[in-house]
């Protein structure tokens, strides 16, 4: 008997929890939702994101909060709610960003080998000489694989120059940043000229490794 009176007890208990639960006003709920917002924010660190990603973030909370407002219903805050923490969320830390590297330290690394520079040579004469005299007639390439960048890792690039950039211009956009030359790409490591912008010019080449994991060995 004192099972069965137990188990009502746990069923009442349980009845009137989501009765309470269920008082919650729809504007509360709100109200609640949008803190929890600013508390999954408040977790994340704002020295460890560029400028403008650290905006993203911002945007999104923004963003998220006006889906809140705008919500018919409890499920659609948590809609609203579950959509701007994923977002916030994917935003990319600078560490996890990829890194610029000169050749001769991609070279010192092995992340480079001497047949890859002989390569990125052939491309260079060509493509920015436009002379190609230093190559010997018979020596063929490492194909550029890929052939042109992808969108995504030509913004990664950008986005790995324009953190350089800003702590020199802090008003400069993805927009002011252009890859000029790309030379292929060898393991993780694709060798470009120095990213470009109109407000800050630097013609040095460079090995950029992608999502800051490092080059590649050979």
């Amino acid at each position: 008997m004192m099972k069965k009176i137990i188990t009502l007890g746990i069923a009442i208990f349980m009845l009137f929890s989501l009765a309470a639960c269920n008082k919650v006003t729809l504007a509360q709920y709100k109200t609640d939702a949008k803190a929890s917002l600013d508390t999954h924010v408040a977790t994340k660190v704002e020295a460890d994101y560029s400028g403008d990603n650290w905006a993203k973030i911002l945007g999104f909370t923004a963003t998220g909060k006006t889906a809140i407002d705008d919500a018919a219903d409890k499920a659609g805050v948590d809609g609203a709610v579950a959509t701007a923490k994923t977002a916030i969320n994917g935003v990319e830390k600078e560490a996890d960003m990829g890194v610029f590297y000169s050749l001769q330290r991609a070279h010192d690394n092995n992340w480079l080998t001497v047949e890859d520079l002989r390569s990125i040579a052939y491309y260079y004469s060509f493509t920015v000489t436009d002379s190609g005299s230093n190559n010997p007639e018979n020596f063929v390439p490492e194909p550029k694989t890929p052939e042109i960048l992808g969108e995504e890792i030509e913004t990664e690039i950008k986005q790995t120059y324009l953190n350089e950039l800003q702590r020199k211009v802090p008003e400069a956009t993805l927009e002011d940043v252009r890859i000029a030359y790309y030379f292929g790409t060898y393991g993780n490591c694709g060798v470009i000229a120095e990213p470009q912008s109109e407000l800050l010019i630097d013609g040095t080449n460079r090995a950029h490794s992608h999502n800051g994991q490092g080059c590649d060995d050979h």
